[in-house]
């Protein structure tokens, strides 16, 4: 217990030392007291053999009482005898009962003691009955039975009965005080021996506990005597007692002091050898302690001068003043500042100090760091010409591919309009043929240069976003509008789907998002010569004001193979070369949409095979407008709808969109399926309220089906609408002759699917498809054309004369003016960069001209330069419109659409109204732009046909009474459209470019001078 002293400690030990006698005593105590115990349980048995044995004396006593009361009887015939006799024998069984239970516990004895009691009982009875003899006079018969062997026998078994009992008790009782007296002998022996080994034990205990600890002190005073002298210290001692204890924080000790001592030595060599400069400098009275050898080379002081001089003298005399100043702000933390230092002869140079205070041995130092910053300072001033020269680089590089773009597109805009014209001729098949070349090839160019321009804003980092308010759903479905005719002319279905949880109205770059999508689909289109393009968007996640939107383009044509797709997003990348050569381009399309789509926090992934087709998704998180959430229209509840497509992707979408306007709706891949499906439904009394059918289907065409529908009077309740991907004006005839109640082209537009269903489901009239053309009379446009370009005069002319319209030409802007102010013309088509004067201060000219007659002309810009930041400039100097060269024919289709016959404001009537008071007039024009906004939002955020109606009308009141004109009859046309089924899309853009145009207006106006608050 004792031999291990590391696994107690001292204390323990001697507490357990002193703690061993009294163990060892209580060890004797219990030993004894089981001996005692012992003892007195032999005690308790001879007692109780001195009770047997006195129990079976009364025993004897009693029955020989019995046979003397009656022998008395029968000789005195007393009756006291006679008495005694009966109270003798009615104790009898009592001492016999005694004398049972007190052998209980011994059953040889408890044998013989039931034998001794039957003998005593039939003595009594042989009693009893000799007296009854005796009594009755016959004594004879007594004497004879007195003496019979019977009797006799009986006497003589109780008497060695009770002889055989009485001494086998004895001999118990005498062999239980021969082990009484062995006990106590033993008792004795015990007490003795545990006294002495108790004493032994006790005394070999306490003189192996000192000798262990006087070795342990030994070893303490060894590792003392080593560390004093500096000598090797031996491993510290094992356990954990005090000495144990001791002895390790002794080794602790030596042992941190020798790493202490190797460190400073360290930190010495390094403070020495150190390139930077190490000062210790006392801060009562800045005199340097010590200082490195960095130090003296330095200051070119020696190791005796440095030390001892006052730290000021080592700064230039201009920065003395600042030296408590600038140390005492490190008192808790470093301090780190730059400063001018002095050499001995007298030369000074830029250091960094690093400063931090300290106490050592109760005095307070700074510590300081110093390094000589001059190489630093030179290369950076090095920096700093090279980064001025960088921006200077990129400046001219932008000014360079900005300057290529515009004259590039200026001979651009002859080619390709007059390659337009041309092709508008007659021309033989070559002609037409190489003709379609220069502007395929021109399309082609124009597109390069476009992309170039973007690349260079990206890697310039100047693009930014322009967050505002759109609806996705017609975003997306604009931009399947862009490729519904490339698709019809290669014979692709161009599909759709915006998934409706998303919020209908988000917050985000539309313009930016647009161009990715159109990227994207634009590849998708290239590359895909047969099968399906589909653009989609699926809701991720939600919260209170963000959702998170996947969007996904997917088509069917060549794919890539796999060790291509991690650089396809790169500048100048495709698949490989051929790709480049096979289907043109220069690889900046994915690198441009890679970096728009990272610019509005997104990433972007590829997924594809060779010959599996390919699927590019990004996801955006975008700000939605709380309580503006797509909710589901509640006009085709329960409407039952089949689909008839062969296309499993088409037949998906319209699947999607028939559960979320909770509509019945099955779907099926061929005619015949569909014609069986139609017929069971009207058998079961159920029958199709609507079905979608495809033209394009293997074995039976749409139209068959429809015909063979048409001819079953069973299937008359159900509307059929045609849905094709081939935009041919006769096909849609063909579909309404057959039995088409309408018709649908591919990309089919969600709102225009909701619409039509909408109309046809319930109404038994066909339902012809609306035309939504809006022809104008050109021949009494009176046009300007300012250009100073003698070709593209021509080119504009000549497009001009090709729509119907005739046009007046001059050379600047300066003549511009001149013609504007003298002449009548509505429509002005203004050439930004020209001399003389510019198209910019040409129009800021006649605007303010504008503001004293209150006549207004729609000028369009016509510029080489197609940079965003070019179009804002061109509006915020009061144009109109703006066309980027080489302009086609369908742009000025496009935009003379917009402004033709355009009256913006009816300013007679309104300074009739306000009396000629500008100031009155103003206000409520500016009063009136908000209100009207408002009415064309809520016609863009509708959700359904009745409430974009119900704006339509709202906002041409509205805009007619403010005198508003042009806004009033373009909703007035709205309203009109809108029930004939129009695209809500193009009617929201033309009611946006209106309101514009009215802003403008009124700011032009104001800035003038003649309005102006």
């Amino acid at each position: 217990m004792y031999g291990g002293v590391g696994r107690s400690t001292l204390r323990v030990q001697a507490l357990a030392l002193g703690l061993l006698p009294l163990a060892f005593l209580l060890l004797v105590l219990l030993v004894v007291g089981i001996l005692q115990y012992k003892s007195e349980q032999t005690a308790d048995w001879v007692r109780h053999s001195d009770e047997v044995l006195t129990t079976s004396r009364d025993l004897s006593t009693a029955l020989v009482a019995v046979q003397h009361d009656g022998r008395d009887y029968l000789l005195k015939h007393r009756a006291s005898d006679l008495v005694a006799f009966r109270r003798s024998t009615a104790a009898m069984p009592r001492s016999v009962a005694n004398l049972r239970a007190i052998v209980r516990d011994n059953t040889a004895q408890e044998h013989r003691a039931e034998v001794i009691g039957g003998l005593a009982t039939q003595i009594v009875s042989i009693t009893q009955r000799l007296l009854n003899m005796y009594s009755n006079g016959r004594q004879r018969e007594a004497v004879a039975f007195a003496r019979s062997p019977q009797v006799l026998s009986i006497a003589d078994a109780w008497e060695a009965q009770n002889f055989q009992f009485t001494r086998a008790e004895l001999a118990l009782r005498n062999a239980r005080w021969v082990q009484l007296g062995r006990d106590f002998r033993i008792l004795d022996w015990v007490l003795g021996v545990g006294a002495l080994c108790g004493f032994l034990l006790t005394l070999g205990a306490t003189w192996r506990f000192g000798s262990r600890i006087v070795q342990r002190l030994e070893r303490l005073a060894q590792t003392a005597e080593r560390l004093e002298k500096g000598e090797e210290i031996t491993p510290p001692l094992e356990g954990n007692d005090e000495i144990a204890t001791l002895d390790n924080a002794y080794h602790h000790m030596a042992v941190e002091i020798r790493q202490r001592e190797t460190q400073l030595q360290k930190y010495r060599l390094f403070a020495q050898q150190a390139r930077d400069i190490i000062l210790f400098v006392r801060r009562s009275d800045w005199r340097i302690l010590e200082a490195n050898a960095a130090a003296i080379s330095a200051y070119g002081y020696n190791a005796e001068e440095l030390t001892g001089l006052n730290a000021r003298e080592l700064r230039a005399l201009e920065t003395r003043g600042d030296l408590e100043e600038q140390v005492d702000r490190g008192e808790e933390t470093a301090r780190i500042y730059e400063t001018v230092h002095r050499r001995k002869d007298g030369s000074t140079f830029p250091v960094e100090v690093a400063a931090q205070s300290a106490v050592i041995d109760g005095k307070r130092v700074v510590v300081s760091i110093i390094r000589d910053v001059t190489e630093r300072r030179l290369a950076q001033q090095e920096i700093q010409a090279a980064l001025s020269q960088a921006v200077e680089a990129s400046r001219l590089k932008s000014e360079f591919v900005a300057t290529v773009s515009h004259e590039i597109r200026t001979p651009m805009n002859a080619v390709i309009g007059m390659t337009e014209l041309l092709l508008d001729s007659p021309l033989t098949e070559d002609q037409r043929k190489c003709a379609s070349v220069v502007r395929e090839s021109g399309d082609a160019l124009l597109h390069l240069i476009n992309n170039i321009l973007d690349f260079s804003k990206m890697e310039a980092k100047g693009v930014k976003l322009d967050i505002s308010k759109f609806k996705l759903l017609l975003l997306i479905e604009s931009v399947a509008t862009l490729f519904a005719r490339q698709a019809a002319e290669k014979g692709i279905a161009l599909m759709t789907y915006v998934e409706p949880s998303i919020p209908t109205v988000l917050l985000g770059d539309s313009g930016r998002l647009r161009q990715v999508l159109v990227n994207i689909v634009g590849n998708a289109m290239k590359f895909t010569h047969d099968g399906s393009v589909v653009i989609s968007a699926r809701l991720v996640r939600r919260t209170l004001e963000v959702a998170t939107i996947e969007f996904s383009v997917s088509d069917s044509g060549i794919g890539i193979a796999p060790e291509a797709l991690t650089t396809l997003f790169e500048p100048f990348h495709q698949a490989d070369g051929s790709t480049t050569r096979e289907y043109g381009g220069t690889g900046l399309g994915l690198s441009i949409s890679k970096g728009l789509i990272e610019l509005m926090g997104g990433s972007v992934s590829m997924q594809s095979a060779p010959g599996e087709g390919t699927k590019i998704s990004f996801t955006i998180e975008m700000k939605h407008l709380a309580g503006e959430a797509y909710e589901e229209p509640p006009a085709l509840d329960g409407v039952r709808a089949l689909v008839v497509d062969d296309d499993p992707i088409a037949r998906e979408i319209f699947t999607e969109y028939f559960l979320s306007w909770r509509m019945h709706g099955d779907v099926v891949g061929d005619s015949q399926s569909a014609y069986r499906i139609l017929e069971e439904s009207a058998d079961r009394g159920e029958p199709y309220d609507v079905a979608l059918v495809d033209f394009a289907m293997p074995g039976i065409d749409g139209i068959e089906l429809g015909k063979r529908v048409r001819l079953n009077q069973r299937l008359a309740a159900t509307r059929l609408i045609m849905v094709t991907a081939y935009d041919q004006p006769e096909r849609g005839r063909a579909a309404i002759a057959a039995g088409f109640s309408a018709y649908l082209t591919k990309p089919v537009q969600q709102s225009q699917l909701f619409d039509c269903i909408a109309h046809v489901a319930p109404v038994s009239s066909d339902h012809e498809r609306p035309d939504h053309a809006d022809e104008r009379a050109a021949g009494n446009q009176r046009i300007l054309l300012a250009e100073d370009n003698e070709i593209n005069r021509d080119v504009a002319l000549r497009q001009l004369r090709k729509l119907g319209y005739s046009a007046d030409e001059v050379a600047d802007g300066r003549q511009a003016v001149e013609a504007a102010l003298s002449g009548n013309f509505d429509i002005i088509l203004m050439d930004c960069q020209m001399p003389v004067m510019d198209g910019f201060e040409a129009t800021r000219t006649i605007r303010k001209a504008e503001a004293r007659t209150g006549k207004r002309v729609s000028i369009i810009a016509m510029t080489a330069n197609a940079l965003s930041e070019d179009r804002d400039a061109c509006l915020a100097a009061g144009m109109d419109d703006y066309l980027a060269k080489p302009v086609t024919l369908d742009d000025l289709r496009r935009v003379f659409s917009r402004v033709t016959s355009i009256q913006t404001l009816d300013l007679k009537r309104l300074n009739d109204l306000f009396a000629e008071n500008h100031h009155d007039l103003l206000g409520f024009l500016r009063a009136a732009l908000p209100a009207l906004e408002r009415t064309i939002d809520s016609f863009g955020n509708a959700d359904s046909r009745s409430e974009r109606l119900s704006a339509a009308h709202e906002l041409k009141g509205a805009a007619g009474n403010v005198g508003a004109m042009e806004l009033a009859r373009i909703a007035s046309e709205a309203e009109t459209a809108m029930k004939n089924g129009g695209d809500p899309a193009t009617i929201l853009e033309e009611l946006r470019r209106a309101h514009e145009a009215l802003a403008d207006q009124v700011q032009a106006f104001a800035g003038s001078g003649e309005l102006d608050t």
